[in-house]
Formats: structure tokens, sequence, C-alpha cells
């Protein structure tokens, strides 16, 4: 991967992480060893849905399950944990220092967020244990099969369509904010019907639930989940309207 002809400056470092992004892999061998050993587990599904909450269920009750914490340039949100992400700050001398990584193959993978621009990523210290649980976009999961990970097993959560709606609107964020995640929900939804070989998980009930599916599906990625599936169409309609309602629609 070439580092010649690239302005430093923070939008052109941006366009190069999302131009590379899907080309992308480790070279580094300390990184790629690491990896042979590790079955991915991308986490995919809408702001609000409780990714995280069913990530952490998971992984504080099972040794073999780690929630990949990654790296984000995007601004912390009010009431999140501090280690939901390693947040690093926006500007050309981090994203500097990140495509230095990239270009000596010792990121594991990296996304540039669709509709902020902001950059995600990961680094071989995430990956401590055989399962790895990480919450993904939709755009990002299709490179991690040719990352070097000994299996990828994609998994989709979904919940009861009002219970999703009051989960959102409970969120502390701008008009802005609101628009972006729901034209982002929309996206992601519409991916999960498309992409074919994923696993549908209901987070209607509670964490503890979500997680023995979760882990159900981990031990035999076979299994499906028809029902869960169902809730994707119903999701799409309720981020439709939503979308059309809002204010700056």
């Amino acid at each position: 991967m070439s580092e010649a002809y690239i302005d430093n400056t923070t939008d052109e470092l941006v366009k190069w992480f999302d131009a590379t992004a899907s080309q992308y892999q480790p070279t580094d061998e300390r990184v790629t060893a690491r990896l042979r050993d590790v079955k991915m587990v991308p986490v995919i599904g809408i702001t609000a849905v409780g990714k995280t909450t069913v990530m952490r269920q998971l992984a504080q009750n099972h040794s073999d399950f780690e929630r990949v914490q990654g790296f984000t340039t995007r601004p912390a949100r009010p009431g999140e944990p501090d280690d939901l992400y390693r947040f690093y700050p926006h500007d050309t001398e981090q994203l500097v220092a990140l495509r230095a990584q990239a270009i000596d193959g010792r990121l594991v993978q990296y996304a540039v967020h669709p509709t902020t621009n902001h950059l995600y990523g990961t680094e071989v210290v995430d990956y401590p244990r055989p399962f790895a649980l990480k919450d993904m976009l939709s755009g990002a999961v299709n490179q991690l099969g040719s990352v070097g990970f000994k299996d990828v097993l994609s998994v989709v959560v979904v919940c009861e369509p009002e219970l999703w709606r009051e989960r959102f609107q409970s969120r502390q964020q701008s008009v802005g904010d609101q628009k972006k995640r729901l034209l982002e929900a929309r996206r992601s939804l519409n991916w999960s019907l498309d992409a074919g070989n994923v696993h549908f998980i209901d987070n209607s009930s509670t964490p503890e639930a979500a997680a023995k599916q979760l882990v159900e599906v981990c031990s035999n990625p076979d299994c499906s989940n028809d029902s869960s599936s169902d809730l994707v169409i119903e999701l799409i309609d309720v981020v439709e309207a939503m979308i059309n309602s809002h204010p700056n629609s």
C-alpha cells in the first residue's frame, strides 16, 4: 500500500481511508498470526437496538467471547461508557498516524462512516479471545472475509419496532444527528435483507435472552431465526415513516 501523493489535509486523509478500506489487508506478521486463531462475529444493527448491551452481557458471562473495543475519530456522545471505543481526535495528526499503521499493515480493519466521515477501526490488541464481537457498519462487513480471520459469522440484532422507537427517542441527540442515524438505519436494514448469509438475533426481551441466541449461532452457524428476520421489514417501515416526518426532511 503506497503513501505517495496523498495530501495531509483532514478531508483528503478521510478520502484515502474510504478509497482503500475495501481492499485493505493486514500484513504485519504479529497481526496475521493472531487473526488466524480468531472467529470474527460482526454485530450489525441500527442505533439504539441494543448491540453493545448484548455484547457486554455475552462477554461478561462467557470466557471465549470478547467485545472488540476498537477506535473511532467521532466524539464521545453524552452518557456513553468510556470503554465503548478508544476515542481519537479527528484531526490531521491522528489521521496521519493511523494511515501510517495502515500502510505498514498493522491495523486489522477500518471504515469511514457514510454520513459523518468519522473513521472506525480495530488493532490487534482488540482480539484477545477466540470469539471477537464487534459492532460494525453494514458497509464494512464484506471486507472481513479477506482480513484473515479463522471464520466470520455475521449477526444482525433487531427488536420489536415500537420498542426500538422508544429506545431511539430516549437518546440525547441533536436534530441533525438524529436524521443521520435514521438514514444509516435505513441503509443497514436494507443491507441485512440483501446480504444473504446473516444470522438474526431478537433483542425484544432481555439482553440475557439475546446473548443466549448469539451463543447458539456461534455454536451452530446453520441455525436460522425467520421470525427475527421478519422484524427487519417492520423496522424498515417505521424508520421510513420517521425519516419522512423528520423536521429536516
